[in-house]
């Protein structure tokens, strides 16, 4: 198979890192009439840009969007400005419940880092609010929000690590595992509550936690280049990059704890591919895997084969995401962690904490 365009990738991000009044490149142009504008939207609202793509439109002279993707794109802005102050006023009744029962928590990936490093936070879509907390207070997180009104969603696949909690349009990914099971050398759930730092409106983990959790996550859990693993992340990167400022030998610190410098190689891999950019050479130098490895990951995501193996979830995980560990030893440990987790006792663990809430009341 030959390597994937990713065209419409990158004129879908490209330039949204961008100053805002410059004008279409010629090759955003070119690809553009290559697709057609059907295309172009169907990727860039599924991809969750729609509100950064209306507000890189306002300063233009001329676009060339129809009036009508155009009206899609200020619908899609005003939807996700509804579901912001819908998740950030949640957020004051999410801490109010965990502190009332002394239960340390930090709000991780989007709902945290869009209010760090976006000008407008409402224009990053978080389709929900990720939680973490210490795996011992899992049990008694559920029995607090539950009390809070939210219902829990319990899910055999995903009971190893995270669960769902949800209340009308709100939904919360409660994590006491940044990963599933076996997937990290050390646990690191711990030190991420333990660092955690006060933001105005929730706490929030280290720069360095949340770089680490950014690199790491659409690797590891969204096969890093398929549709699940929106081109946003990158955007998020690109930006934490500029104004997160993060201390890049503490991040090659804990991916090297972790087990997974790997990993992140391969997101910023990506990166480079879509956009150009990589962080400083000597941090890349210190997460590189050795030259064979990386000539067949590269090659893994020059091809999208994520994407284009989709349907054979299992293949994926034997092909990319376990040499995508940096040791053998690692990848073994992740088999062990799949294969080790009984589930039986868990649900029933979290419904009777769900229950206990509602009793109650």
């Amino acid at each position: 198979m030959k390597a994937f365009s990713y065209q419409l990738h990158r004129a879908a991000l490209l330039p949204l890192l961008e100053s805002s009044d410059t004008r279409l490149s010629a090759e955003f142009l070119a690809t553009f009439r290559k697709y057609g504008e059907e295309a172009f939207a169907g990727f860039v609202l599924a991809q969750g840009l729609a509100p950064l793509w209306h507000e890189r439109l306002v300063a233009l002279p001329d676009s060339p969007f129809s009036s009508a993707f155009q009206q899609q794109l200020k619908a899609e802005r005003f939807n996700a400005a509804a579901v912001y102050l819908l998740q950030k006023n949640a957020l004051a009744t999410i801490r109010a419940a965990l502190e009332e029962k002394g239960i340390a928590h930090v709000v991780i990936k989007g709902g945290h880092l869009r209010e760090l490093i976006y000008q407008q936070s409402a224009l990053r879509v978080a389709t929900d609010i990720d939680l973490l907390v210490q795996p011992e207070d899992r049990f008694a997180a559920v029995e607090a929000l539950s009390q809070a009104g939210f219902s829990a969603v319990i899910n055999p696949e995903n009971i190893s690590h995270e669960l769902t909690l949800s209340k009308g349009y709100l939904d919360i990914d409660l994590h006491w595992d940044i990963l599933r099971p076996g997937r990290t050398r050390i646990p690191l759930a711990f030190e991420f509550v333990r660092q955690r730092q006060d933001f105005p409106s929730h706490w929030g983990p280290t720069a360095e936690a949340s770089l680490f959790l950014m690199l790491v996550h659409p690797v590891i859990q969204k096969y890093c280049t398929t549709p699940y693993s929106s081109v946003i992340r990158l955007l998020d990167i690109v930006l934490w990059m500029e104004r997160g400022k993060p201390d890049w030998s503490a991040v090659a610190d804990l991916l090297e704890r972790a087990g997974l410098k790997t990993a992140a190689w391969i997101m910023l891999e990506w990166l480079r591919l879509l956009t150009g950019r990589e962080p400083p050479e000597d941090f890349m130098q210190q997460i590189s895997p050795g030259p064979l490895r990386r000539r067949y990951l590269a090659w893994w995501v020059a091809g999208n084969y994520s994407t284009r193996l989709l349907g054979h979830s299992w293949l994926i995980q034997l092909a990319f995401t376990l040499p995508a560990h940096d040791r053998f030893a690692d990848a073994w440990r992740a088999v062990r962690g799949v294969t080790g987790f009984r589930e039986a006792g868990e649900c029933d663990r979290f419904a009777a904490a769900a229950t206990r809430a509602k009793n109650s009341e």
